[in-house]
């Protein structure tokens, strides 16, 4: 599953987003991602691979895709 709301969690609650609650959808793509001085890897789906590429997950301060799994 996704990482989205699981691992990787949106700080601000004043501004809910799509990486506040559980994501269901099957993580294809592990990340390296450092949300302040934390590091974690993470599978995210493709919908929240996409914002990680495209910078619309500005609490995250560094983010590297490591490896893709196979998309059938």
């Amino acid at each position: 599953m996704c990482g989205a709301g699981r691992k990787i969690i949106c700080p601000d609650m004043m501004t809910v987003t799509a990486w506040h609650t559980p994501c269901t959808s099957l993580g294809t793509v592990l990340w390296q991602i450092t949300q302040g001085t934390r590091i974690q890897l993470a599978l995210l789906c493709q919908a929240h691979d996409e914002q990680l590429r495209i910078g619309r997950a500005s609490w995250i301060s560094k983010a590297e895709p490591l490896h893709e799994t196979e998309r059938g």
